[in-house]
């Protein structure tokens, strides 16, 4: 006759139960977690494919066999056709890699991850200021790959032989250089100019760098409303300024090319601004970072360095640094059927020793702060990586509309159609109309 078990026994047994079961379930977890990792994944974006292929085959060897992406490179001026015309066919890829002026327009077309599975906090932790355009209230819609930050090119050998040691730290330091550095012919033609500022058409960046110069002097273009979720146009703001920063920004700007001024060195029957550096006809070009290699390869006996873009000192006290930065973010498609995968994949991507390789190979500064690269045969990575800390994205709700705007901004300004308090004003209800 079999004996009762005592009330000790049974704990024992109900412990032994729980952590078979237990161990089933983690088993189980576990195994899922692995089968999920070996699912590939679809990711269709706009960097190089030899760049981003090489990323992949450098974490696989790293982490052996960790990643498992079919990479498909779109050229960035069909990438939104093509994206737009496959998810309304059925198709489409898991997950996209694309730059902030695609955020605006394609939102709705991403998955929102929920902060139970990455936090705000972890978030905030690991990547620099400019990546939080991609949180929202109750999640992340992605997370960012790259930052190109707008920065100060500047030809050192005039610079040597005009005795002058270092670049413009600030703007109002600018105007004095002009007389000094400036160069005309025997027809008071410009020969030699100081920077390209005060046009549009032929000043490579001409919209972004105004842009900086607005974010300085202490207001923003464009921003989300957190209660309304909403995108608005805000740049005719004024937070507490005697003249707008908008404002202010622009008549700084457009100054260069008034032949009446002393700062005069710059206008438009002049060749493009990229052109001109590259002849060493310029002494100081606005470009971002990603432009140095192409700047080497104009013109491999071009004797320049970069810096970080010269500051306002509009904002007493404040010492508030701003640039233009692009980012470049991946994320997953809310149609894909390979959520959890892709998930993975974002995870094993942005992991501090890969995100180190993707900056090796792009030679920008990473967008994680836990990783540096070093500049010791690099020096211009320091100026990268201090501009990116700083750099502000431009959440471009239509890139063409909004280049006419600003072009239409500049342009009224330089010609006496308009003053900027007009001109701002105009382009503030231009932008709002766009992103209605």
């Amino acid at each position: 006759m079999s004996e009762k078990m005592s009330p000790f026994q049974i704990a024992v047994f109900a412990i032994a139960i729980v952590i078979i079961v237990g161990s089933v379930i983690v088993f189980s977890m576990q195994r899922g977690s692995a089968s999920q990792s070996k699912i590939p994944i679809d990711v269709w974006g706009t960097i190089s494919a030899d760049v981003f292929n090489e990323f992949q085959k450098r974490i696989n060897e790293l982490e052996r066999d960790s990643l498992f992406v079919n990479y498909r490179e779109i050229s960035p001026d069909q990438f939104e056709a093509v994206l737009v015309e496959a998810l309304a066919s059925g198709s489409g890829p898991d997950a996209v890699i694309m730059s902030d002026d695609l955020l605006i327009k394609h939102e709705n077309k991403l998955f929102l991850i929920d902060y139970k599975f990455y936090t705000q906090k972890t978030f905030k932790d690991n990547f620099i200021e400019s990546g939080e355009i991609l949180l929202r209230e109750n999640g992340i819609l992605g997370f960012p790959l790259t930052i190109d930050p707008l920065v100060f090119y500047w030809n050192r050998t005039i610079l040597n032989n005009e005795g002058i040691s270092s670049p413009p730290q600030f703007w109002d330091d600018l105007l004095g250089l002009i007389p000094r550095l400036v160069k005309r012919d025997s027809a008071s033609n410009i020969s030699r100019a100081v920077i390209a500022l005060g046009e549009y058409q032929n000043i490579n960046n001409a919209k972004d760098i105004l842009i900086s110069m607005i974010q300085q002097s202490g207001n923003n273009i464009i921003s989300r409303n957190p209660q309304t979720g909403k995108f608005e146009a805000v740049i005719e703001q004024n937070p507490g300024f005697t003249v707008r920063p908008a404002e202010s920004a622009l008549n700084y700007f457009v100054q260069f090319s008034n032949p009446t001024r002393d700062v005069y060195t710059w206008n438009k029957s002049m060749p493009n601004s990229q052109q001109m550096f590259t002849t060493g006809d310029l002494v100081f070009y606005i470009g971002y970072a990603s432009e140095r290699n192409f700047l080497i390869q104009k013109n491999p006996n071009l004797n320049f360095d970069v810096s970080v873009l010269p500051q306002s000192k509009s904002i007493p006290g404040q010492n508030i640094k701003r640039t233009v930065g692009q980012v470049h973010f991946i994320s997953i498609l809310n149609r894909s059927p390979k959520i959890s995968a892709a998930f993975g994949a974002l995870n094993t991507i942005t992991k501090p020793e890969n995100m180190r390789i993707l900056a090796e190979l792009t030679e920008l500064p990473s967008v994680r702060r836990d990783v540096s690269i070093s500049t010791a045969q690099s020096s211009y990575m320091d100026s990268f990586a201090s501009s990116a800390l700083f750099s502000v994205p431009f959440i471009d709700p239509n890139v063409t509309e909004t280049n006419k705007i600003f072009r239409d901004m500049i342009e009224s300004v330089v010609i006496g159609n308009q003053n900027a308090n007009r001109a701002v004003q105009r382009a503030s209800d231009e932008l709002k109309s766009v992103i209605r």
